[in-house]
């Protein structure tokens, strides 16, 4: 999945007051950066993120919240702004960043929208927002209490981390904070109970999408595409009905399927066989993080 050609223009734009191959080598610290969360970056660092993480991070978000209505958006630890290029022009942006160079980053490309330079653990509003979104930042500050962001939630709060092991405790410390603030736990859970998961495995999903001749130049890469894994959580103010969740791609063989779900009762391993036609059928159809 291509960035929207605005967004394409301005990134190039600014490219051309840079050395490519300056920035190739700079690019390939971003992986450690992204993997251990060491977000100090620099001026430079932040150019190649944006590069090189927005066309995943920007689909990732198109992919959670294209089923979600909302009219007023709160994203948390901001970045370049890549929300703000997802959601409709109608909707109300307030982004939230404590990195005056990414905000400055965010502008020189045209996101939409307020910011607002600040330390979001001291950040504190009377304004509701239908949707609060943090996009790969929780993980930055782990000890965050969603408390204020909770209340200023008037719909839905979505969190996106990398689907790494670390990236899963970081949720899962969300989950738990959500469900003691009287939060309903839409996805990808299918119960609000505790994980059923074990380590090492670790609950994860994944996405496929273009790369662009930029991207890839620059994370060297000969592919032209990438496998963008991610974990997420959706927590809403109501509840709702939930379905049993996909939690890896199906196994196929001979005549029958194996599935790993989270169900309402915890984790299950499920065989379908050829002869179940219809239930076949729709797991057949089936991919990896969707509902059953």
């Amino acid at each position: 999945m291509f960035l929207p050609q605005k967004l394409t223009d301005s990134l190039k734009k600014i490219l051309s007051n840079y050395d490519l191959q300056h920035l190739r080598n700079i690019s390939s610290h971003l992986t450690d950066a992204y993997r251990t969360g060491r977000w100090k970056l620099t001026q430079q660092e932040k150019l190649c993120y944006a590069i090189c993480r927005m066309p995943a991070t920007y689909a990732v978000i198109q992919h959670l919240t294209s089923s979600l209505e909302f009219k007023s958006l709160l994203d948390v630890g901001a970045g370049p702004g890549t929300a703000s290029w997802v959601v409709d022009d109608q909707v109300e942006i307030v982004s939230l960043e404590h990195d005056k160079n990414f905000i400055s980053l965010a502008q020189q490309l045209g996101s939409k929208g307020q910011w607002e330079h600040v330390d979001v653990r001291n950040w504190k509003t009377s304004q509701k927002f239908d949707l609060v979104l943090f996009s790969y930042s929780f993980g930055e500050m782990p000890d965050l209490c969603l408390q204020p962001f909770w209340q200023c939630c008037a719909q839905q709060l979505v969190i996106i981390e990398p689907g790494t092991p670390q990236g899963w405790q970081n949720i899962l410390h969300a989950r738990q904070q959500l469900i003691e603030l009287g939060a309903y736990i839409w996805e990808p859970c299918a119960h609000q109970k505790a994980c059923p998961l074990q380590q090492p495995d670790w609950c994860h999903f994944g996405m496929r999408l273009e790369r662009s001749f930029w991207h890839r130049y620059l994370k060297q890469g000969s592919l032209d595409f990438e496998e963008e894994k991610f974990i997420y959580l959706i927590a809403g103010k109501t509840p709702k009905t939930l379905a049993s969740r996909i939690l890896r791609a199906p196994q196929k063989r001979t005549g029958h399927l194996h599935l790993k779900l989270c169900t309402e009762e915890g984790l299950q391993l499920l065989t379908i066989s050829k002869k179940d036609k219809e239930l076949y059928q729709k797991a057949r159809q089936a991919s990896w993080g969707e509902t059953l």
